[in-house]
């Protein structure tokens, strides 16, 4: 078995982290001495800190540019979800009771 202190900061990998798992994609962002904190992309993103000395089950394979960029295309941000909210609009969503008691 392979451990964490393999992985390289800024590599995307495919990995299994536990017998019997998921393949999921890890990104190795930041190291201390005795640590990695590593970007778990899967439905949502989460960053989590492991040991370097921790074991994976499998590290698979490591992505190159090209396929760290066609999954960008699949599940990178989508800006035009931006177009959702409109920043000119200024009445507030909910009235105070204040406002309630004003309009009766």
């Amino acid at each position: 078995m392979t451990t964490y202190g393999t992985l390289e900061i800024n590599h995307f990998y495919l990995v299994r982290e536990n017998e019997g798992e998921e393949i999921v994609m890890v990104e190795p962002l930041m190291e201390t001495e005795h640590c990695l904190l590593i970007m778990h992309h899967d439905e949502s993103e989460s960053t989590f800190w492991r040991k370097k000395t921790e074991e994976l089950d499998d590290v698979i394979e490591e992505l190159n540019d090209e396929q760290v960029a066609a999954y960008d295309e699949l599940f990178g941000e989508d800006d035009d979800d931006d177009d959702f909210f409109d920043e000119d609009f200024e009445e507030p969503l909910f009235e105070s009771e204040e406002d309630k008691q004003g309009s009766l």
